[in-house]
């Protein structure tokens, strides 16, 4: 019992961790504007496929793809933060969230 309590209080437990890595991923972006229409370091972006009509449904996943993070799922859990380099995929999602928005560094 004492040594949950300790790691309960030093957010340690799993339950935790899970929910941080949750709400990092998952956390609304805002997207950087450009004024002169050109990427700068910093900024924050998203990389996005449009849909392309002509393909084959049955081969591709259909809709506009972001690029999105795939962290491993048990490091994750095990670190406080992301590891980098990590895995990506592609999701049909368009809103700006921590999980598809990149920085320019």
């Amino acid at each position: 019992m004492k040594d949950f309590l300790e790691k309960r209080d030093k957010g340690k437990l799993l339950i935790q961790r899970s929910r941080r890595l949750k709400q990092n991923l998952l956390r609304p972006m805002q997207l950087s504007v450009t004024e002169d229409g050109y990427i700068h370091y910093g900024d924050k972006v998203m990389l996005v496929n449009p849909d392309d009509p002509d393909t084959e449904a049955d081969v591709f996943l259909r809709g506009d793809l972001s690029l999105c993070m795939t962290p491993d799922e048990i490091q994750s859990h095990l670190k406080d933060e992301l590891e980098v380099p990590c895995g990506l995929s592609a999701v049909q999602a368009k809103t700006p969230i921590g999980r598809n928005t990149f920085i320019i560094l």
